[in-house]
Order: structure tokens, then C-alpha cells, then sequence
């Protein structure tokens, strides 16, 4: 009977990771632990009536969106910035909020998030699909703020005086980088319980270590190592990240009576990394519907 009941609590959060996973990597990209995540904040200038606007990557490469850009109501823009091209210049998308605004004129303000290009340049489409392309900028800042021009072209990284942080890289990551270590700690820890797995002095020190070595490593990647990184690169590394969690579990976690429980751990670890993924990913949601992008400046 207790046989039984090991392999319905294992066999269900498996499934529900499976599920999840399916979901989550399958329609959004991945996001294993609740890493830090990038943006740029665009505030233009001199704006046309009636344009359309999105952020260009050097990727070499052109084709169907992944990802629908809900705000294009124009058919012919949307194929022209599918298939544009130019000097190996792509428009950037992106899983999460909106990748091409409609633009109205003035002075606007936009936010791109999840993955940003970095380097990057602006795209500015009207509907008779003339366009106009600015300089190339290399972002010191992870989460920046940056203005375009569209009547002289430039396009510039703006920092604040008086403001430390700001125009330091290193400076502001950290403060993320703890934030969202302490974020994916919480929920797995709660996780653990849930699992059967005691809070002993082994288990911890062991979810601890994987833990901080994984998120720190996912850092490095998606901060210094590669921050300009595609939604595929992200899937690769951070896939490799939960099941390298989940093998170390089965060696280092013990049940209560001090034996190895190699199925409920790599479950464990499993789930683990999709639950705190998608608790991330709502806080980001959450925090893009909060900016309430674009505003009207």
C-alpha cells in the first residue's frame, strides 16, 4: 500500500511538470529559476503620425514571426518586418509583451523585455512601408533607458545624474541578481516539503549549493556572458540547468529515514524549476501590465 502511495505522490507532480513544461517551454521560451531578465526602455522624440516601430538584431537571419506582434493591424507592415533585412539586421522579438508598437506621433514611451539585442538599432515602418533605421547602440546597462529621434536618427543611452546606480552594469545586476536568487529559494524551498523531503542539514546545505551554483551560473550567462542571447539560447541553457538540478538531487537528497529517493528527487528538481519558472514569468507579466506600456510622454 505504501508502494502504491510513493508512486501516485511521484507520478502526479511529474505530470503536472510535464504539462507544465509543455506549456510554458512549448509557447513562451524557457526560464528555468526566476533569473534576471533585461529590457529597454525607448523614449522617442518626433514621431510620424502613423508608424510602426520595433528594435533590429545583428542575427544574420529573416523569416516568420515566432511570436504574433499583436499590435501590427496592417497586414503589409507585418510582412515587410518579417521578411527585413538588411546588412544581416533583423527585427528582435520577443515571448514576452509586445515586440512592434503602433506609433500616433509625439513623444512616446516603450518597453521591450525577456530578451532584448544587444547591440541593437530602431526600425520606424510607415504604412506606405517607407522606413527609417538609427545608428547602431551597445547598451552599458542591463535594464536600460534609452531616447530615439527619429528626425536626426540618433539614438542614445540616457543616464541620470545623481543616481549611482545608474550607468553601472555591475551595480545594478547585483540587486537583481539577489532579488531573484532569493526569489527562486523561497519557492523551491516550500517545494520541498511537498515532496516528502526533510528539511535536514544534508538536504539543505545540498539545495542550497545546486541552487546558488545554478542561478549564478544562469546569470553570468544572461548578464555578462551573452546578454544579447535569442529565446533559443535561453531554452538550451536554462533546460540544462533544471535537469542537471534534478540528476544531483538524486544523489544528494535523502527521505526521513536517511535513503536515497532517487525518483522523488529528480521529480523534485523537475518541478521545482517549473513552478518557480512560471511563478517569474507571472511576476513579470505582472510587472509589463503594471508600465502600462506604451505612455504617452
Amino acid at each position: 500500500m505504501r508502494e502504491r502511495r510513493v508512486k501516485i505522490t511521484v507520478f502526479l507532480p511529474a505530470l503536472l511538470a510535464v504539462i507544465l513544461s509543455v506549456l510554458f517551454f512549448g509557447v513562451q521560451g524557457a526560464e528555468a529559476d526566476m533569473g534576471p531578465k533585461p529590457s529597454i526602455t525607448l523614449v522617442t522624440y518626433n514621431m510620424p503620425e502613423d508608424c510602426y516601430i520595433a528594435l533590429l538584431e545583428n542575427d544574420g537571419g529573416a523569416g516568420s514571426f515566432m511570436f504574433w506582434p499583436s499590435k501590427i493591424n496592417n497586414e503589409d507592415v507585418k510582412q515587410f518586418l518579417e521578411t527585413y533585412s538588411e546588412d544581416g539586421w533583423t527585427v528582435h522579438e520577443s515571448p514576452v509583451g509586445d515586440f512592434v508598437f503602433h506609433v500616433t506621433g509625439g513623444t512616446t514611451t516603450f518597453f521591450f523585455t525577456y530578451t532584448v539585442p544587444d547591440p541593437f538599432r530602431v526600425l520606424v515602418v510607415c504604412p506606405d512601408l517607407s522606413y527609417r533605421v538609427s545608428e547602431v547602440l551597445n547598451q552599458v546597462e542591463y535594464n536600460t533607458t534609452c531616447a530615439y529621434d527619429y528626425a536626426t536618427g540618433g539614438l542614445k543611452e540616457l543616464h541620470h545624474e545623481g543616481d549611482e546606480s545608474r550607468g553601472n552594469i555591475t551595480k545594478v545586476s547585483i540587486w537583481y541578481v539577489l532579488f531573484c536568487l532569493l526569489f527562486t529559494l523561497v519557492i523551491e524551498f516550500a517545494l520541498l516539503k511537498g515532496f516528502r523531503l526533510p528539511y535536514t542539514k544534508r538536504n539543505l546545505i545540498s539545495f542550497f549549493t545546486i541552487n546558488v551554483i545554478t542561478n549564478l551560473t544562469y546569470t553570468w550567462f544572461s548578464v555578462w556572458g551573452k546578454p544579447g542571447a535569442g529565446v533559443l539560447h535561453y531554452f538550451l541553457f536554462e533546460v540544462g540547468i533544471a535537469l542537471t538540478e534534478a540528476i544531483f538531487y538524486i544523489f544528494a537528497l535523502r527521505d526521513d529515514h536517511g535513503d536515497q529517493c532517487p525518483e522523488e528527487s529528480f521529480t523534485y528538481g523537475i518541478t521545482a524549476n517549473v513552478v518557480s519558472a512560471v511563478a517569474g514569468f507571472v511576476l513579470l507579466l505582472i510587472y509589463y501590465a503594471i508600465r502600462k506600456f506604451p505612455l504617452l510622454g
